[in-house]
């Protein structure tokens, strides 16, 4: 029986803090099971409609983990899970394919499929214990060095001739106040992936967590090679509190994350793209250099991370 502490907040509106609602423990386990007893959701405080048909997801040696609908959620759903999260305490995400995917491996008759999960194989460790400005930095101060393995990004592509402190690790950017709140920008992007068919088989899931940061952790994310999700929920966790971030949805090797305070200006867009650099320097093989990515973040609510 897996228990933990449920803090049960949200984000404040234009300041970008968390309010602490209430706290109690939850037993993982046990909020899994009433889901699989009662497909409505009411059980576990969702209430006003009905959850879509789904599953309750079970790993070997780990029991329930999450809960994923059957087919292709609304964004409706989406929003109406995202709203009662504070009560339920079920953290909704997009997860392509329900977290796991078709894999072709080499038979003596020709190709042969599997089904390989990417939700719940990975072995995070403790995000809590996690400095996010620290661990960016180390990932920073790896990646600038422009060493025979990165040297994609530095010096040719020049990352450091547009960020902040040139080579050097900038350190956080400030947090920014925002309108309206950071589950109304979750929803109106979530809607927007879903409209754009960014994900091929999308699936909502319901993981128990107190926030998006949380959730990869506690469905045991891994994002292509990563399995350990730990550094870089502690900065999606810093992300939620600065800038009004939620992680929205999930691939095996990309990552959907809304952000409620845009930068606006291409000052704020180049010290946030240095923690993207951070985060996922894989990104920027999409871009022909680093000022070009920070361009494209100006003004954006929507950030797309992905790993090779």
């Amino acid at each position: 029986m897996e228990q933990v502490d449920l803090a049960c907040r949200h984000h404040g509106r234009a300041t970008g803090e968390w309010h602490t609602i209430a706290a109690m423990p939850m037993d993982r386990d046990a909020v899994l099971r009433a889901l699989a007893r009662d497909p409505s959701g009411s059980s576990a405080g969702l209430t006003g409609r009905a959850l879509p048909p789904g599953h309750v997801v079970e790993v070997a040696g780990t029991g329930p983990l999450y809960w994923a609908s059957d087919s292709t959620p609304t964004a409706e759903d989406l929003a109406w899970a995202r709203a009662g999260a504070v009560v339920s305490g079920l953290w909704p995400l997009l997860a392509d394919g329900g977290g796991a995917m078709e894999v072709f491996t080499a038979g003596p008759d020709g190709p042969r499929a599997r089904v390989s999960n990417w939700l719940g194989e990975g072995r995070p460790s403790d995000q809590s214990g996690i400095d996010p400005e620290r661990w960016l930095a180390g990932e920073w101060a790896e990646l600038i060095a422009g060493n025979e393995a990165n040297d994609y990004y530095e010096p040719h592509e020049r990352v450091s001739a547009l960020a902040p402190a040139g080579t050097a690790w900038p350190g956080l950017c400030p947090g920014a106040a925002w309108d309206g709140s950071a589950d109304g920008y979750a929803d109106a992007m979530t809607e927007y992936t879903l409209a754009n068919d960014w994900l091929e088989q999308p699936r909502m899931i319901l993981v128990p967590a107190v926030s998006s940061s949380d959730a990869l952790v506690a469905v045991r994310c891994t994002l292509a090679e990563i399995d350990d999700i730990a550094g870089h929920a502690a900065v999606l966790r810093s992300w939620e509190q600065r800038l009004g971030a939620e992680a929205i949805a999930l691939k095996h090797d990309t990552l959907f994350v809304s952000v409620a305070a845009a930068p606006a200006d291409q000052g704020r867009a180049a010290h946030i793209a240095c923690e993207h650099f951070a985060f996922a320097p894989d990104l920027l093989q999409n871009f022909d250099s680093f000022p070009d990515y920070v361009e494209s973040l100006v003004g954006v609510n929507l950030w797309g991370f992905w790993w090779d």
